[in-house]
């Protein structure tokens, strides 16, 4: 157990040292939360998260509807789709670190996820494809496209010219990134399914898309 601790405390020492470095330079809570970074942070992963988890919780219900597919499948197409979203995260994490644009990678990774969204349904192009496959795929480009943006959204929150911007705490833009993301995962599904209640599974797909295009 020692021998774990030591290399804990000598973090914790460095942390500490960190600390005391930029603790006369750290501004309050509430010059942080500047008002067009908080909306900005929060309409960015509200909108990213509200999608992602309607076509999630509703993906099956739909496949059972149009293809006639059981949970089986569902879970196949979720657990690989779960796989991509990992995939990238990884990819354009290491991307954006090694000089890939944040702001181009929030921008493609938005257009990414508004397009898998809007063609999840075969009837919103009119084209007709017998297979489920089809969904699965553009359900894996929304991920693929989500990870792209959340990925680099809560870096762009922090650093400005890829420097630390000391009038935006770390912390405090985490609580932002993550508010974003918990309200649209509560809006989303919730707005679905009250879509769904009188529009199609094509017209609420095209809306959903259509936020993320606002």
């Amino acid at each position: 157990m020692a021998i774990l601790i030591i290399p804990t405390k000598e973090v914790e020492i460095a942390d500490n040292e960190v600390d005391e470095k930029f603790e006369h330079q750290q501004p309050g809570i509430i010059k942080s939360i500047r008002l067009p970074i908080f909306l900005l942070g929060i309409l960015l992963m509200s909108t990213i998260s509200a999608d992602e988890t309607f076509v999630g919780n509703f993906l099956g219900l739909y496949l059972k509807q149009r293809y006639h597919k059981g949970i089986n499948v569902t879970g196949t197409v979720l657990m690989v789709t779960g796989i991509f979203y990992s995939i990238a995260t990884l990819l354009f994490g290491y991307l954006t670190d090694r000089g890939l644009s944040r702001t181009l990678s929030v921008t493609i990774g938005l257009l990414v996820s508004i397009t898998g969204s809007f063609l999840i349904d075969p009837s919103t192009i009119l084209a007709a494809w017998p297979k489920y496959v089809y969904p699965g795929i553009m359900f894996g480009l929304l991920e693929v496209g989500s990870a792209m943006a959340q990925v680099s959204i809560l870096p762009l929150l922090v650093f400005h010219d890829r420097e630390f911007d000391l009038e935006r705490s770390t912390e405090a833009m985490t609580g932002v990134y993550n508010t974003g993301f918990f309200l649209g995962a509560f809006l989303g599904p919730m707005l679905g399914s009250a879509l769904l209640g009188s529009l199609s599974f094509s017209a609420t797909f095209t809306i959903f898309a259509g936020l993320m295009l606002l």
